[in-house]
């Protein structure tokens, strides 16, 4: 029968608990406590300061501009470098359907010239008034693209840019005059 007594190695084998941990030790606070909370409070701070940014560069942010000037800048622009006059009426017909198409959503631009001719109600939403101007100015437009390639007639393709400038200010004075009727009338 083994010894009921255990061997004295065994029992020192045993490891000893420590002691108890004093609650005080638990409420002292350590640095790295203060860094993290130091840097939490800096990122919310980041953070804020990021929306606030944002939210002033959105306000203070000019309008884009409208086609009209989109427009007018474009023709300005190529007027200044004057391409010969094929492309000079193809860049022209493409600034005046651009136009067409964002200020009375006419979808001439993403048509060819023979489509836009067989449509019927083609240019219905320009105002009644400049209807036969566009359509005059983008079938010369159109005649225009077969002209020469070393035709540069500088007098010629000046007129079409005014041309074009005169009738899209025309277009919009109208559409203007449409809206703010009241405007546009006298009053007694």
């Amino acid at each position: 029968m083994p010894d009921p007594t255990p061997p004295h190695h065994v029992i020192q084998a045993i490891p000893q608990l420590e002691a108890e941990v004093s609650p005080d030790e638990f409420s002292q606070g350590s640095i790295f406590d203060f860094i993290a909370w130091g840097v939490i409070a800096l990122v919310v701070l980041a953070l804020i300061g990021v929306l606030w940014w944002i939210r002033r560069v959105r306000r203070t942010l000019p309008p884009p501009p409208s086609p009209l000037h989109q427009a007018l800048d474009g023709l300005q622009q190529l007027e200044s470098h004057l391409p010969p006059l094929r492309e000079c009426s193809l860049q022209v017909s493409l600034i005046v359907r651009e136009f067409l198409r964002q200020s009375v959503q006419d979808p001439a631009l993403f048509e060819t010239h023979e489509e836009f001719s067989r449509r019927l109600d083609s240019l219905a939403t320009v105002p009644e008034e400049c209807r036969n101007d566009t359509r005059r100015l983008l079938e010369k437009l159109a005649d225009l693209k077969y002209a020469d390639l070393r035709d540069n007639d500088p007098t010629q393709a000046r007129e079409i840019i005014e041309q074009a400038a005169a009738l899209l200010r025309r277009i919009h004075e109208v559409q203007l005059a449409a809206q703010h009727p009241a405007a546009t009338t006298p009053q007694p």
